[in-house]
């Protein structure tokens, strides 16, 4: 895996051999636009509120931090974010 990369649902990417980057994901509801935070154990696709725990893999996206924060549509969910109200 020399030189390779892969991203595990924590929300870290890690590349192989002298570079480490970090990036952070979180879990799209692309049904109501709201990202969540995913769990801290590493599950797919868990959100750390729980409430998409029914919704199939099919019915969620995991995208950057970068892309909600810079999204003027996406909300970020107010369980999972601290300075954010709402569900």
């Amino acid at each position: 895996m020399f030189g390779s990369t892969y991203t595990n649902y924590v929300g870290v990417s890690i590349k192989h051999g002298t570079r480490v980057a970090i990036v952070v994901t979180r879990i799209l509801n692309p049904q109501t636009n709201t990202a969540h935070k995913p769990r801290d154990d590493g599950s797919a696709r868990a959100t750390a509120c729980g409430s998409l725990v029914s919704a199939t893999h099919d019915r969620t996206r995991v995208v950057s931090d970068e892309t909600v924060q810079t999204s003027a549509v996406i909300k970020r969910c107010g369980s999972c974010f601290d300075d954010v109200t709402g569900y």
